[in-house]
């Protein structure tokens, strides 16, 4: 969003997860794959009949590396279908950088490749597409350095990219794109957009620059969810379209999400005040993350500032777990001011912990000001209650 221009093979599976647990919970997943096989699922209980056959399926066609991911999955399923959650989400916010060995952006999403890797789209530019970066952390996953590493150039010209997305099983890259309201599949092992879908709710209803901001895939389900930035001009109040998609890019379910009141009169003009729902991120337990984001530019912009709220839903429960929250300001002495666009699920610290990682829109490092900055959120292993 710019802020001074305006800015089918799980569904059964799905509705069990919903069925089955609550807003907030964790998983207690097994420790490791080892010696990963098509029996080991075949021994799960808790998973459908229909569903662990597919798993099999891609079991026995799958590679080494490939194998510990889809058994993985398959233990977070088994786990997730018939048990109640009742933990709340721990999470320590680091410090946010700025590393000039990146061109200035728009930074609007990102998604982990793994490796240190991520796929990392801009909100403007001429050519639609991706970069690469290399964000190293440190043992206590604060970032230490940032690298790019190429530009990969899709057909046609950046349709507002905002969000990407990565199935690292089939090596699919998804890109929301917020002008034309449409998602694109790119197959990374084929350099080729094979689908795309248009979500025709937000096209015709969403106001200008307010549709398609967030992107994420969740890989137990094997899901795609997007939601709209702020309420289409249809819906009341704080009211947004939270969508499920599966990977032939089929709308499946919708669900509602309510965001927070904002702090400044919605009243002002769009120039100047945006809020809603700037990312999502799917975690590993079932959950997502919503990031919400309030941006506030005063006439003289001295004193702007941006709001971020970091939230944790369950699918089909009204409630909402507050996780951080942080604000970043443009004011004397202290020119902090980020708005954060993009969020994904990073790696796993040594200690098991795992990382969230942020990136902001400078605009281009507007003024000479504004900086490309990155952060990350640390979150504790789930534990659950006795």
């Amino acid at each position: 969003m710019s802020l001074l221009a305006s800015r089918r093979t799980l569904a059964a599976a799905s509705s069990l997860l919903l069925a089955a647990i609550g807003l907030t919970g964790c998983l207690s997943l097994p420790g490791g794959a080892g010696g990963s096989k098509s029996s080991d699922i075949a021994s799960m209980k808790n998973i459908p009949e229909g569903i662990k056959r597919d798993l099999i399926n891609q079991m026995n066609s799958a590679s080494g590396a490939e194998k510990n991911k889809i058994i993985e999955k398959a233990n977070a399923l088994n786990n997730m279908v018939g048990a109640q959650l009742t933990d709340s989400l721990k999470a320590t916010l680091l410090p946010q950088h700025a590393f000039k060995t990146i061109p200035p952006g728009n930074y609007s999403g990102l998604a982990y490749l793994g490796n240190d890797l991520y796929a990392v789209v801009s909100d403007k530019g001429g050519r639609a597409g991706f970069y690469t970066f290399r964000i190293m952390l440190n043992t206590k996953g604060e970032i230490m350095q940032i690298s790019n590493q190429g530009f990969t150039e899709l057909p046609g010209i950046n349709q507002d990219e905002e969000a990407i997305a990565y199935d690292s099983v089939r090596h699919h890259l998804y890109i929301g794109n917020e002008a034309s309201a449409e998602i694109i599949d790119y197959d990374q092992e084929k350099h080729l957009v094979v689908r795309k879908t248009m979500v025709e709710d937000y096209r015709r209803y969403a106001r200008v620059n307010r549709g398609i901001e967030s992107l994420t895939y969740d890989g137990v389900r094997q899901k795609l969810f997007t939601i709209n930035e702020s309420p289409l001009v249809t819906d009341n109040g704080l009211l947004l379209r939270l969508k499920q998609f599966n990977m032939h890019l089929d709308e499946e379910k919708q669900y509602s999400y309510l965001i927070d009141a904002p702090l400044e009169d919605p009243s002002k003009t769009d120039l100047r005040h945006a809020y809603g729902v700037s990312e999502l991120a799917a975690l590993s337990d079932g959950t997502l993350l919503v990031l919400e984001r309030e941006v506030y530019i005063r006439p003289l912009f001295l004193n702007s500032w941006v709001m971020n709220k970091l939230f944790r839903i369950k699918l089909g429960n009204p409630r909402k777990q507050f996780v951080v929250g942080w604000r970043t300001w443009l004011r004397l002495g202290d020119i902090d001011f980020a708005n954060y666009e993009g969020m994904c699920e990073g790696p796993s610290l040594p200690d098991g912990r795992r990382v969230i990682v942020l990136c902001a829109d400078s605009q281009d490092r507007a003024k000479g000001v504004l900086k490309d900055y990155f952060r990350t959120i640390v979150v504790e292993p789930c534990q659950e209650e006795k």
